[in-house]
């Protein structure tokens, strides 16, 4: 069977359908496996392209995708016009849909499990069994560094497309603060995001009485993927890069704003992941600390 899965959001999202690819690779019988995602998003193609048993990666909207003969479509957002689109004769649409009139922040509370276990019901239904695979990176360029510092990612890029975005972030005040409590227990920071998280990267540097170093925008993805693999543990907001951190195995710390996002949908997964909704911000804080303190700085 030849299967095109759809990935239409950003690369967070691609980050969370691994474990349902993997699903399908591992079924007993094999099938061709391509994908498809919005070019606006490159990120999520990368993730996609780098995924050695995806035979295919287009854009959404490549004429190639229509002249490819698909015997099924999984669509990892509701959208029964994929179905129309690609001229398949089934498809499956695991997410809950949308209740007309919503945005994006509501459209969150219908989740009742995780986006990777909606995802996975479209595996199970074509045969797979066993526990749910974690998310994965395929490919990070490595980042080495000559002395044995403890290191600490802030991941604080978020899409800046609508204003429900920019909700979910924690706050430079917060992050400087940790800053500092890093750098008197020995530690040292790395801000990663893209270009346009440097205004809010520089704000929290300026804020600090430490020195967190600023990498938004000066590594590709996948050097930014080796950065976080060559350090000791990940803090960002609801974001690709939180995800990614996940996937890569490090320890990892996912911050919710209670009402923006849902934990119940996006928590980041993996080995080493928790996650932290914030009500208030000192309530919040002390749960990071104690995580940082406990898990990675003092080694317990």
């Amino acid at each position: 069977m030849k299967i095109l899965v759809v990935q239409p959001y950003g690369f967070g999202n691609s980050v969370l359908a691994t474990p349902m690819l993997e699903a399908l690779r591992s079924l007993p019988q094999k099938h061709v496996i391509h994908c498809a995602y919005d070019v606006k998003r490159w990120a999520a193609g990368i993730i996609l392209k780098d995924i050695p048993f995806v035979q295919k990666v287009f854009g959404m909207n490549d004429p190639q995708t229509v002249k490819e003969k698909y015997d099924l479509v999984v669509a990892c957002s509701y959208q029964p016009s994929f179905k129309i689109k690609y001229k398949v004769p089934r498809i499956l649409l695991p997410m809950p849909k949308r209740p007309p009139g919503t945005n994006q922040q509501a459209y969150q509370t219908v989740f009742k499990k995780h986006e990777v276990e909606y995802l996975l019901d479209a595996a199970r239904h074509l045969g797979f069994v066993g526990d749910t695979p974690y998310p994965f990176i395929s490919k990070a360029e490595e980042v080495k560094f000559a002395d044995e510092k403890k290191r600490v990612v802030f991941g604080i890029g978020y899409y800046k497309g609508d204003a429900w975005s920019r909700k979910k972030h924690w706050g430079n005040d917060q992050f400087a603060k940790l800053a500092d409590d890093i750098a008197i227990l020995g530690g040292e920071v790395y801000i990663i995001g893209g270009p346009r998280d440097v205004v809010d990267a520089k704000a929290i540097a300026s804020i600090a009485d430490s020195s967190p170093r600023i990498m938004c925008g000066k590594f590709g993805l996948h050097m930014t993927f080796g950065l976080i693999k060559s350090c000791d543990c990940f803090i960002g907001n609801d974001t690709g890069f939180a995800h990614a951190a996940a996937a890569l195995g490090v320890p990892t710390m996912g911050i919710f704003k209670y009402g923006v996002s849902s934990a119940v949908k996006s928590a980041p997964m993996g080995p080493k992941a928790t996650h932290v909704v914030v009500r208030n911000v000192d309530t919040g804080y002390a749960k990071i600390q104690k995580w940082l303190q406990e898990v990675v700085l003092l080694g317990a």
